[in-house]
């Protein structure tokens, strides 16, 4: 049995009378497209209504007053009171700007006081706990409200002491994620990527002596050759320019 096609007279009832949207009238005849309803429109010479004047027509359906509290008051976003209403973000966007209510920024909470959502109380929070594109896995710190990697945590929580800038942690089975204090061993930057330079070409690499603490390890011949002066860390890197300044 096919669909029920509905008539000119039904038409122009639902899409003029009542301001209903060609996909809603395709909804209430159990179409899936509805271009069907726009090619009934025009095959019955009624007025398709343009962009303009159905953007207006869903702005005049928002009760003015509880858009007001939901924004102002209740600090709902414009994500959420589309979602309620059944529309468009740009639909409640264009209504506030017509009622001269200055949209907000993303996280621009101040205007009401409102600390910044950090943590569980952030919309985008997954758990605290999220894996890096390059397989390090990062883990939500709450006393420092920052993620760190979590190698790096479990070790600084076994040994009961912060790692040091020149200590770096080892996966010993190569698996990233892996972060079982068993799978888990401090090495120096030197002994961490004489390492990772098993299989690679070992000529690539030259053996180079912190300016500042006299440790050696090793970094790629290119990159010693566009910056000869070499520092182990960033905090040596940081101690160096101190020195040379003073």
């Amino acid at each position: 049995m096919g669909r029920i096609k509905p008539t000119k007279e039904e038409l122009e009832e639902l899409y003029i009378s009542q301001r209903k949207t060609t996909p809603e009238i395709a909804k209430i005849y159990g179409y899936n497209s509805s271009q069907t309803i726009s090619n009934l429109l025009h095959k019955y010479n009624i007025k398709i209504r343009n962009n303009k004047e159905s953007q207006v027509n869903n702005i005049v359906n928002i009760d003015t007053e509880w858009l007001i509290n939901a924004y102002e008051i209740e600090n709902k976003s414009l994500t959420e009171i589309a979602k309620i209403i059944g529309c468009s973000i740009n639909t409640i966007r264009r209504r506030l700007i017509e009622l001269n209510i200055p949209i907000k920024k993303r996280y621009d909470l101040n205007k009401n006081n409102l600390p910044h959502y950090q943590g569980e109380k952030n919309p985008a929070w997954k758990g605290g706990k999220f894996q890096r594109a390059d397989g390090y896995i990062m883990i939500w710190n709450l006393e420092k409200q920052d993620y760190e990697l979590e190698h790096r945590m479990v070790v600084e929580k076994y040994l009961g002491r912060k790692l040091k800038t020149t200590e770096q942690i080892h996966h010993k089975n190569g698996n990233k994620s892996d972060n079982r204090i068993e799978n888990l061993e401090i090495k120096s930057i030197s002994e961490h990527a004489k390492i990772h330079a098993k299989g690679k070409d070992i000529n690539k690499y030259t053996e180079c002596i912190c300016l500042y603490c006299g440790k050696k390890f090793l970094r790629r011949t290119k990159e010693v050759e566009r910056h000869p002066h070499t520092y182990c860390s960033r905090e040596c890197y940081k101690k160096g320019l101190i020195k040379n300044d003073l």
